[in-house]
């Protein structure tokens, strides 16, 4: 996987971030779900991240925001992790059937569980 690199101005310093495409696709949706640009959501990682790397602050922020959303889904039984004795690899299931002659309701972007 390439790696890309983008000069941000984060906190009145120009600096540069240097993470996979996939990372920043992550960050480009956490930023839109929080209503803030990338710049932005780098600025709030930037004075929180303590001794750590930008970079490395911005990569756990993709990544704990995802495991979040997981595990709210899990918490409300929409989503389980089903590990098969015969493979090792995890599946994921609905837990809950839905009746398909239905139309399910579509659930906003910046919705939050509770």
């Amino acid at each position: 996987m390439s790696m890309i690199c983008r000069n941000l101005r984060v906190n009145g310093r120009r600096t540069s971030v240097r993470m996979e495409q996939s990372y920043w696709e992550a960050l480009e949706d956490v930023a839109r779900r929080r209503g803030v640009s990338v710049v932005a959501l780098a600025a709030e990682v930037d004075l929180a991240r303590g001794g750590g790397s930008l970079t490395d602050g911005l990569r756990l922020t993709a990544l704990s925001y995802f495991r979040g959303l997981v595990n709210q889904l899990d918490q409300y039984g929409l989503l389980r992790a089903v590990v098969e004795e015969s493979r090792p690899r995890l599946r994921f299931r609905c837990s809950k059937r839905r009746n398909t002659d239905q139309a399910s309701p579509v659930m906003p972007e910046h919705t939050t569980l509770q």
